[in-house]
């Protein structure tokens, strides 16, 4: 498992990180309106309670996913945002993934991976859609900016230590190592 920590270097990373466990929420998000696979669920998505609308990139490296930590917050989710007026998910991701890692991307090199329904990490009374994209190349070297406390690169095969949210913890992740994009 690969850490940065912003402002340690390499191999210096400080102490774990305290972790705060939630109450359980039965389970991941819900897969709707992919692409790649038709709606696993009765509920118009128009009926849907959503407190929350993110873009969030999934970025690979030597079969590794990248994860985020917020400062102030106990849990890694993948990097990405809420939507901000009139904008769309590949331009929320553009936006968020320039403030957060300092890193460019292009409109052509996302791909749609999926739109996931759950409970927001560390907000158990929000619900929120995730729009998912594959990010198939980036330029600029990744460093944590903004809100961006930790950086972790991470494998299938997730520590117990580490917190993640649901929607890539029990969805997101899986279907990555199903289609052997991870390790």
């Amino acid at each position: 498992m690969d850490r940065t920590r912003k402002g340690l270097p390499a191999g210096r990373q400080g102490s774990p990180i305290e972790r705060i466990r939630h109450p359980p929420t039965g389970g991941g998000g819900e897969q709707f309106d992919s692409p790649a696979s038709p709606a696993n669920n009765t509920m118009n998505n128009l009926e849907r309670k959503i407190d929350i609308h993110k873009a969030a990139g999934v970025l690979i490296k030597d079969r590794k996913l990248l994860i985020t930590r917020s400062k102030g917050k106990s849990f890694f989710i993948a990097p990405g945002g809420k939507f901000e007026a009139n904008e769309s998910g590949t331009d929320a991701l553009k936006r968020e993934l320039k403030e957060e890692l300092q890193i460019d991307i292009e409109s052509v090199d996302l791909q749609m991976f999926g739109s996931f329904y759950a409970l927001a990490a560390g907000q158990n009374d929000k619900y929120l859609q995730m729009d998912v994209y594959l990010v198939h190349k980036w330029s600029g070297k990744i460093v944590p900016s903004s809100e961006v406390e930790e950086i972790m690169w991470i494998d299938s095969t997730l520590s117990p230590t580490i917190e993640l949210g649901s929607i890539f913890k029990h969805d997101v992740l899986p279907r990555l190592k199903d289609l052997h994009l991870i390790k």
